[in-house]
């Protein structure tokens, strides 16, 4: 997550949307008054005990909230990358266990067992998104949520609202891997479907090729 002062935004870093990718040029932007949370290349805290405390950058928005003025909230741009579940649960497991003997050799029973029994640190990857850009009842509280699928034309609309030059994106952290839809038999699909409904109906996700 970045709450910037200095630019009036607050971006929320969904895991697997390519939220490093926009990090990366967030902080050509960034001082010293703004706040990060951040653990995968540079450690960054924010100012507060029980954010700080988290090992993760992946801080909910309305954990933030708390923590900032009715003014700020209302005056600052809230913001977040979405990605379709079924691609971003693929590339999630890629990402974390693509040289894993075991996962190489059936990733489909791999899978479905990590949906099943989470390991340590997974469950932050596979939180689904709707949670880090809603409140407690299930509002939306973000101004504005890009698409991973319209990567680039969704942070040039971002940089329009908060007034900064946009730049072009270069993903960090891509994994290799089939198309998603080779992915999956009907099951795991399902498990999916099922895992994510909040996401793929706010977001308008659908299982297939052109998704």
């Amino acid at each position: 997550m970045i709450v910037s002062h200095t630019n009036r935004f607050i971006f929320v870093a969904i895991p697997k949307t390519g939220s490093q990718a926009i990090r990366t040029v967030l902080n050509q932007h960034i001082n010293a008054n703004d706040w990060q949370q951040e653990d995968l290349y540079d450690m960054k805290r924010m100012p507060f005990k029980d954010l700080a405390k988290l090992k993760h950058g992946h801080v909910l928005l309305r954990e933030i909230k708390p923590y900032i003025s009715q003014k700020t909230w209302k005056d600052y741009f809230k913001f977040a990358f979405v990605r379709n579940p079924w691609d971003r649960f693929i590339s999630t497991m890629s990402f974390k266990f693509g040289s894993n003997k075991i996962f190489q050799s059936n990733p489909l029973a791999f899978m479905k067992l990590c949906l099943e029994r989470p390991s340590d640190g997974m469950e932050v990857l596979l939180r689904p998104q709707h949670k880090y850009v809603t409140n407690e009842k299930g509002d939306s509280i973000v101004d504005y949520l890009g698409k991973f699928e319209e990567f680039q034309n969704s942070y040039d609309q971002v940089c329009e609202h908060i007034g900064l030059e946009t730049a072009p994106l270069k993903r960090v952290n891509e994994t290799s891997h089939l198309h998603y839809a080779d992915c999956y038999d009907d099951e795991l699909k399902g498990l999916i479907s099922e895992k994510y409904a909040e996401d793929i109906r706010l977001f308008g996700y659908e299982f297939g090729r052109s998704a």
